[in-house]
């Protein structure tokens, strides 16, 4: 049997590798509706998540995160995106305050 992806919300995000290199968000038109209704919900109550699906069938939820001006030290401190495993950062971060991106959500489920 295979999976139907036709009225799916089907969404995949890659990340940078590196410095400078390109990120991609590929989706069918459902997949990037959500991601939009998601991007316009945490506009107006700072998050919200988009229920969506690799072309797998295997369901996640990509959390929209929304980082207010006044909130600088945050996009200061939070761990870089890239994937490489060969990323050597030449800046030193101090790991005391290094956030990780789940540390900003408000409204955290139970698991």
């Amino acid at each position: 049997m295979t999976w139907e992806l036709k009225g799916t919300n089907v969404l995949h995000i890659y990340a940078q590798d590196s410095w400078h290199k390109e990120a991609y968000i590929v989706g069918n038109k459902e997949g990037l509706l959500e991601l939009r209704k998601a991007i316009d919900q945490a506009l107006k109550s700072k998050e919200a998540i988009a229920e969506v699906f690799p072309a797998d069938g295997e369901g996640y939820e990509a959390m929209v995160l929304l980082v207010d001006d006044d909130e600088e030290e945050k996009l200061l401190n939070i761990e870089l995106p890239y994937t490489g495993k060969d990323m050597n950062y030449d800046v030193v971060f101090n790991d005391e305050v290094m956030l990780h991106p789940h540390s900003l959500v408000k409204n955290k489920k139970e698991e």
